[in-house]
């Protein structure tokens, strides 16, 4: 008998429409669905978008952690992302890399982390997903541009380089924070504001599904 299957935006406020079976190869199937998705919509973003560091695998990461909730496929959406564009764009210094790897796997486990919070309310479901968005940008700069200071080259070792460092890499920041923000925050807020008036006009101010024959009858009245 097919159950009503909570994929993990439950968590903030996001439930399935769609019934899934109640079996294990069947979430084992839908697991693979969607991690193949998202690592398709990761590999795209980096390939096909030129703007440097406006891509959508850090929001694919979030949503690997949001959905499947299991570490092991959470944390194989954005490794087996970058490895495939890699193989097309080239690789760099491998602790640098290994460093971008790292920290967009902790996208994965920082949406796992928000699956396992209490649902929310509305504001606050909002709240959490812009917070979610802003700390999971901003780690990635800190982790990552404090790799290119440690092992680029192109930084001197004094603490002024690292300033500079980091200083240089804000316009590129600007671009992931608006990435992750168009690619996972704006559609999820969207959608939790949204949601509930969307019920009450798809159910009727009283909460009773709309059917043809229910307008006709209130039509006669």
């Amino acid at each position: 008998m097919p159950v009503g299957f909570d994929v993990g935006w439950a968590r903030i406020g996001f439930r399935s429409a769609v019934a899934f079976p109640r079996s294990h190869e069947s979430f084992w199937l839908l697991n693979c669905a969607l991690a193949a998705l998202l690592v398709l919509w990761g590999v795209a973003g980096r390939w096909f978008l030129e703007t440097p560091n406006f891509k959508s695998v850090g929001a694919a990461a979030l949503l690997a952690g949001l959905l499947l909730r299991d570490w092991r496929w959470a944390v194989a959406v954005p490794l087996t992302s970058l490895a495939i564009s890699d193989w097309r764009l080239g690789g760099y210094q491998w602790n640098v890399v290994a460093t971008v790897y790292g920290s967009t796997c902790l996208y994965a486990l920082l949406g796992i982390w928000v699956s396992r919070k209490p649902s929310a309310g509305p504001i606050a479901a909002v709240a959490r997903t812009l917070g979610l968005t802003l700390i999971g940008s901003l780690q990635f700069f800190l982790l990552t541009n404090l790799a290119v200071w440690l092992w680029s080259g192109w930084y001197g070792s004094e603490w002024s380089e690292l300033v500079r460092c980091f200083w240089a890499a804000v316009p590129f920041y600007k671009w992931t924070l608006l990435s992750d923000l168009a690619f996972f925050a704006a559609p999820l807020a969207s959608w939790e504001l949204l949601r509930r008036p969307l019920g009450l006009w798809l159910t009727g101010s009283s909460g009773r599904p709309i059917s043809p024959a229910l307008i006709e009858r209130e039509r006669s009245v």
